[in-house]
């Protein structure tokens, strides 16, 4: 049985602040965890950004244009984008290289090239602001729509 591993450096660059419970220490955790001699099986990949059309899947591209463009420029400055939604400079890679991930975990799995994988979510706190992008990467609906056309099942997402 093979084992994908989807994992990007700029998951570490999504910063939230000092006591965050979705700050980039978890994730480097888990992938020093993961990266022990225990799970040496596992086949790590670097996932591609997300393309738009994967981003609109669910929600109108003028919303994910504006989440998106809401990130800030600043390598040093936080954005908080409501009272429990904090990003940075390297969240909006993040955010599409996690949305990459699951697009891609689907593909290889629906392809035959690996029997499950494992693609890191929990960017929720950029994605669920005031309904934006909502955990977006992780999403059971975002798995579905992008896994119904390569299995030929249809799809009626409302938006």
């Amino acid at each position: 049985m093979s084992t994908l591993v989807f994992h990007h450096p700029i998951y570490a660059e999504h910063q939230t602040g000092a006591g965050h419970p979705e700050r980039s220490a978890r994730i480097q955790a888990v992938e020093r965890a993961l990266r022990s001699p225990e799970f040496q099986a596992l086949n790590w990949r670097s996932p591609p950004p997300a393309e738009f059309d994967q981003l609109t899947l669910l929600h109108a591209p003028a919303y994910v244009e504006q989440t998106l463009q809401a990130i800030p420029g600043d390598a040093d400055r936080l954005h908080a984008l409501d009272s429990d939604t904090i990003v940075s400079s390297g969240s909006g890679e993040a955010c599409l290289r996690a949305t990459g991930a699951v697009c891609s975990a689907i593909d290889a799995i629906v392809d035959g090239a690996a029997d499950n994988a494992f693609a890191r979510c929990g960017h929720q706190d950029i994605m669920r602001s005031r309904r934006r992008l909502w955990d977006f990467a992780c999403s059971t609906v975002l798995l579905s729509a992008h896994a119904m056309p390569a299995s030929n099942m249809a799809w009626n997402a409302s938006r």
